[in-house]
C-alpha cells in the first residue's frame, strides 16, 4: 500500500498522535465525569442516612 505523496512518514506520526490526545482527553473527562457522578451520590446518600458504600455498589 502506498501512501499519497502529502503523507510522509513525520505527518502520518503527527495525525496518529492527534488522534491519541483527542482519545485521551475524552478518556480522561469521561473518569471525571464518573468521579464526579460517584461523589455526587455518595453525598446523597450520607444525606439520606444511608451507607456511603450503596452509591458506590451500584457503579
Amino acid at each position: 500500500m502506498t501512501l499519497p505523496p502529502k503523507y510522509t512518514r513525520s505527518k502520518v506520526i503527527e495525525e496518529i498522535t492527534k488522534a491519541y490526545c483527542a482519545r485521551s482527553v475524552a478518556r480522561d473527562n469521561r473518569q471525571s465525569e464518573l468521579v464526579h457522578l460517584k461523589t455526587w451520590l455518595l453525598g446523597k446518600d450520607v444525606e439520606a442516612g444511608r451507607k456511603p458504600q450503596f452509591a458506590i455498589s451500584l457503579l
